[in-house]
């Protein structure tokens, strides 16, 4: 059938690394369970812009700059407890998680491979306390106005830190009384803020 056509389409004429695995995506889907999201036998692809799950029956593509965070994890496959990599990304504002299953090699392997990518999506910019104040304040749907009398700055002020944040990739502008909203690397960086401020660990 056609998704079995497109599967051995993109799965040998792509121009990506490719990786033998078992995976299982969308596995977590806000934090909850996906019912009936099961284990694909495929490929794991990584090209220029984005990440490929691909199994004769599913061809999901993730685009870098929509990935989350990377981490290797427990889960039990059959009736083994079992090490697999857990990625996540953005979709919308929601968070999925995926799984993929592979030897521990190959696992280690694609753990780096991807923690680099990871890295090389992070603004090359350090953002100021304020202006991580200010994300999270988007992130949560603060307006500007809002922002703006809590923090006391003026508009101006305001709409110099947006325009940086555009600049950075880390919101894009959605009114022109410039409300933004984060793009997938601006909530990557506000929870990899929440981290610290909360004392976690990073991964």
């Amino acid at each position: 059938d056609r998704q079995k056509q497109v599967f051995r389409f993109l799965a040998f004429n792509m121009k990506s690394d490719k990786f033998a695995v078992y995976f299982l995506s969308p596995a977590l889907r806000g934090g909850v369970l996906v019912a009936n999201s099961k284990w694909e036998k495929g490929y794991f692809s990584v090209t220029d812009s984005a990440v490929w799950f691909l199994s004769p029956e599913k061809q999901i593509r993730v685009p870098l700059n929509a990935l989350g965070s990377v981490n290797k994890d427990k889960r039990t496959v059959g009736d083994k407890q079992r090490l697999v990599l857990s990625i996540t990304h953005m979709e919308g504002r929601e968070v999925i998680t995926s799984f993929i299953l592979c030897p521990e090699t190959t696992l280690e392997l694609l753990m780096d491979y991807l923690k680099r990518i990871l890295e090389q999506q992070k603004p090359k910019e350090k953002l100021s306390e304020i202006e991580e104040q200010i994300l999270t304040m988007v992130y949560t749907g603060l307006d500007s106005s809002n922002i703006e009398s809590i923090l006391g700055i003026t508009t101006e002020e305001l709409n110099r830190i947006y325009d940086k944040f555009v600049s950075l990739g880390l919101a894009r502008v959605v009114k022109v009384r410039k409300e933004i909203e984060l793009t997938p690397k601006g909530v990557v960086l506000v929870s990899e803020s929440a981290m610290k401020l909360g004392g976690g660990k990073g991964g």
